[in-house]
């Protein structure tokens, strides 16, 4: 700080001088400095001294922090901010500002993310003349502007998942939760969507929005799908120590995350399973003969609940049944009304008839099951000729193909594989 520039200032603006203690002098130098990578990526590259106007929400942080007026701060900006900008930026000077300030930040700063809701921004790219390379947020696109490389750390804050939208890691992350840990309905995309619209975001800022701003600030089913892509393929790639190169000029986001995902299901058949040489005493059995040789047997448990409506075994049918009457019985079954388990339990107390407490030991109920542990892989069809060429097409060597598959009521209770 130069403190002989730093007095004329005051002599020259006693309005300042008089709103200031040195305390604030100092609050406000040492905000500037924090601010200073964030503000340069508003100015072009030769444009080496502060900002002449600061944006909105930066003004706001700072008439906050400081307590000042829209005016005196606008004049303080104007005469301060050189004095500001000469403090050198380093690593050791925002570790040690910013354990000092982190609570002004926290609790007054321009919010972007899962806990405030979608709202606007803007995104900076830089071009490196030498290399004819141009560096966006998460990638770099080189090879006459045909290949996007995305860097190797994963420790993005937010993932450019389309032209205009960007979303927060944490957002990705609850996402992948929910769709993994949700019981008895895996959650759908579109639910994420609701979720998070309806449940998580703030639309605090939308009636502060210019009237020109034309983005709408509601999350769908094709941002999720776009984030959760990228974010898996991203975390994929981290695991494998690779780095994931997609083509920049694709007609869509479909097919510009296409090849990765196809690849990376054709790298996942057989050893690519992190569990696919997988052996303990629940899923194997091996067997002593007379002879002295030892025989096992290998089993999967798959689920097909919620997988999709039942449908027979026949390939290709034309209908969910063949034209066996008891095969058909279970379609009819299939679109009975007011049969669901929530409906049967209303009429059932409707009809005002004592029933054994369900908490006693006499009173439970044992129902058949419906939804069985994932032990390995997941069944995609019901009817058994799929589901069996799915598990075939999912191993690499027939020595890695189990010896029996075991299913719910969907279709026959097992089949044998080997």
């Amino acid at each position: 700080m130069n403190f002989l520039v730093l007095s004329t200032i005051l002599i020259e603006h006693p309005c300042i001088a008089g709103a200031f203690t040195i305390q604030d002098l100092t609050k406000f130098i040492d905000l500037v400095s924090l601010l200073k990578p964030t503000l340069s990526l508003l100015q072009l590259p030769h444009q080496l001294g502060p900002p002449e106007h600061h944006p909105i929400h930066v003004h706001d942080f700072l008439k906050v922090s400081l307590d000042l007026d829209d005016d005196l701060l606008k004049l303080a900006w104007l005469k301060l901010c050189h004095v500001a900008w000469e403090e050198p930026y380093s690593e050791e000077l925002v570790q040690k500002l910013g354990a000092k300030y982190i609570q002004l930040f926290l609790d007054h700063g321009y919010c972007q993310g899962v806990d405030f809701g979608p709202v606007p921004g803007h995104a900076t790219s830089m071009y490196c003349r030498s290399c004819n390379t141009r560096y966006y947020a998460n990638y770099y696109v080189h090879d006459n502007a045909s290949k996007r490389t995305y860097y190797s750390s994963l420790e993005f804050e937010f993932f450019h998942i389309a032209q205009h939208v960007f979303i927060e890691r944490r957002t990705c992350e609850l996402f992948s939760t929910v769709m993994v840990m949700a019981w008895s309905y895996r959650t759908s995309a579109t639910n994420c969507a609701r979720i998070y619209n309806d449940g998580l975001a703030n639309n605090i800022l939308t009636p502060s929005l210019p009237a020109a701003f034309s983005k709408i600030l509601v999350l769908d089913v094709d941002d999720v799908w776009s984030a959760l892509f990228l974010y898996w393929l991203l975390t994929d790639c981290a695991e494998q120590g690779a780095m994931l190169q997609l083509e920049h000029n694709s007609p869509s986001q479909y097919t510009h995350l296409l090849p990765a995902l196809q690849n990376r299901n054709a790298r996942m058949v057989g050893p690519g399973q992190e569990e696919w040489n997988h052996a303990c005493d629940l899923c194997c059995w091996v067997n002593t003969t007379l002879d002295g040789s030892q025989t096992y047997i290998q089993s999967v448990v798959v689920d097909g609940v919620t997988l999709g409506h039942p449908c027979c075994g026949v390939h290709d049918s034309g209908h969910q049944t063949c034209v066996s009457p008891s095969h058909q019985r279970l379609e009819d079954y299939l679109n009975k009304l007011h049969k669901a388990m929530f409906q049967l339990k209303h009429r059932l107390v409707n009809l005002k008839i004592i029933q054994p407490d369900e908490r006693s030991e006499t009173g439970k109920i044992h129902l058949p099951m419906k939804r069985l542990r994932l032990i390995r892989m997941a069944c995609v069809m019901e009817s058994q000729t799929p589901a069996i060429r799915f598990h075939l097409r999912g191993t690499k060597w027939c020595s890695d193909i189990p010896n029996a598959l075991i299913s719910d009521e969907s279709f026959t209770s097992w089949c044998d594989l080997a």
